[in-house]
């Protein structure tokens, strides 16, 4: 009976163990990512990026190659991720939360206040890499130095 209940400790020990680093792949994967950019290491950037990523942003929806574009013109300062909730399945992590940012795109000053964010990480042999992203902080459409086709609001 002893050897059941120690080996039923053991078990819940490494189940709360993998719920604990399941808990922090998600905030890592972000995390890492947004280190990536305000560093500007668009190498670590784009290897993490899917071929198949796709991106919804406040103006509309960019590929892979539009997204590594916007982010080349990104200044990133400090940030603030809070609110960080995550969902794992299989080879597929969805992490939501909010950031608050100093960002320009270009000269322009972006808002720091807190905006909702969604990525979505997939595993394609054996690495994490981001298929999807949701930002919807609004980006102002009057910005002549960003290539980045905004549509003018109706």
């Amino acid at each position: 009976m002893l050897k059941f209940i120690i080996g039923s400790l053991g078990m819940l020990t490494l189940t709360t163990m993998s719920l604990f680093s399941e808990i922090s792949l998600g905030e890592k994967l972000e995390t890492q990512m947004w280190e990536d950019m305000k560093h500007s290491d668009y190498k670590a950037v784009e290897e993490k990026i899917a071929k198949q990523f796709q991106s919804v942003h406040t103006f509309g929806a960019l590929t892979r190659e539009a997204e590594i574009e916007l982010i080349k013109k990104l200044y990133l300062g400090t940030y603030e991720i809070s609110d960080l909730k995550f969902t794992e399945s299989g080879d597929v992590i969805v992490v939501t939360y909010l950031i608050s940012v100093r960002e320009k795109i270009k000269a322009h000053q972006l808002s720091e206040k807190p905006a909702p964010r969604l990525s979505v990480w997939k595993k394609n042999d054996g690495e994490w890499q981001w298929i999807a992203h949701a930002n919807l902080k609004e980006i102002p459409t009057h910005q002549p130095e960003v290539n980045i086709q905004v549509p003018k609001k109706p």
